[in-house]
């Protein structure tokens, strides 16, 4: 993460943005799906945008007193960077491991974490950062400059991995419906993928909750059809439809409705700092019974356990 380019763009100098921009831009991978390069595997997208530096930029710029500060009531030029998100291949020499002395204040073992960038990573980085060079200045944009960023594994967050799936207790974490095997059931895990892609991984983490309830009702692997990505899409739509009676109602009937639909508490993160207990309350009101939490907010999991079989 953190490799591309940047630069200035000429114009447009009456022109500057109001209040909070929606979002920036993002440029989808383009590499190793038609033809494979000959250097690395896989591939990257950008995510980026543009603006005009404001009083900010005075922090590092000459100067002092009154000239400084009438220089900076005018915007700076406009400028673009892009910067690309790639993916980090699976490697043994990557694991997370229990420490054998640090524990937690539940006397549960600290986790020890080994994880560097290897060549794969780097190389796609490279490519990365010279390909954004050349797709702006290609766009007109001046003064184009490279950057790139040594930043540690984990920075960009969402990262996932290590619980592998298998058929065997002694040689992986999940059984085959992405289920815990020394967990009372259903526990539904997003680390069982070796690797997670340069897009985002909504959707899945949605694929893996439905294939770890669909097990939970015992259907045997012979019998039950695995759910691809694209199915689930189309299963996450038609309940994000269902209330929408004319459209529900000429879907096929495995898409009219989903038995299950949970919430990720990371969006009522607020109101859960201010009143966990009382959020919960609501949330099970309103209908919700599986639900995802974004932190204890100061509860211990023995309080949380009671509180949620309350």
């Amino acid at each position: 993460m953190g490799w591309g380019a940047h630069g200035d763009i000429p114009g447009f100098e009456d022109r500057t943005t109001v209040g909070s921009r929606p979002n920036g831009t993002y440029l989808p991978r383009f590499r190793n799906l038609d033809s494979r390069h000959p250097d690395f595997l896989r591939g990257y997208g950008y995510q980026g945008g543009g603006g005009r530096g404001g009083w900010g930029r005075g922090s590092s710029m000459p100067g002092f007193g009154a000239s400084l500060k009438n220089a900076l009531r005018t915007p700076s030029p406009w400028t673009y960077s892009m910067s690309a998100w790639g993916e980090c291949l699976p490697r043994e020499s990557n694991f997370v491991a229990l420490d054998p002395v640090v524990k937690d204040k539940w006397g549960i073992p600290a986790l020890r974490i080994t994880c560097q960038w290897g060549d794969n990573e780097r190389t796609a980085m490279h490519d990365a950062m010279v390909q954004a060079a050349e797709m702006l200045e290609a766009a007109g944009v001046r003064n184009v400059r490279q950057h790139q960023a040594d930043n540690p594994p984990g920075l960009t967050i969402h990262e996932m991995g290590t619980a592998r799936m298998g058929k065997d207790p002694a040689t992986s974490v999940l059984n085959g419906w992405n289920q815990a095997w020394e967990v009372a059931q259903p526990v539904r895990h997003r680390w069982r993928v070796h690797g997670v892609m340069c897009q985002p991984e909504s959707v899945d983490h949605l694929h893996g909750a439905h294939r770890a309830g669909r097990g939970s009702r015992g259907e045997p692997d012979a019998q039950a059809r695995a759910m691809n990505r694209r199915e689930a899409v189309r299963s996450l739509a038609a309940g994000a439809l269902a209330p929408l009676s004319s459209f529900s109602s000429r879907l096929p009937g495995s898409w009219s409705h989903l038995p299950h639909l949970g919430l990720q508490l990371y969006t009522v993160r607020a109101l859960m700092e201010r009143n966990f207990e009382g959020t919960l309350a609501q949330v099970a009101r309103i209908g919700y019974r599986d639900v995802e939490f974004a932190g204890y907010f100061d509860h211990t999991p023995r309080q949380v356990r009671d509180i949620m079989r309350r």
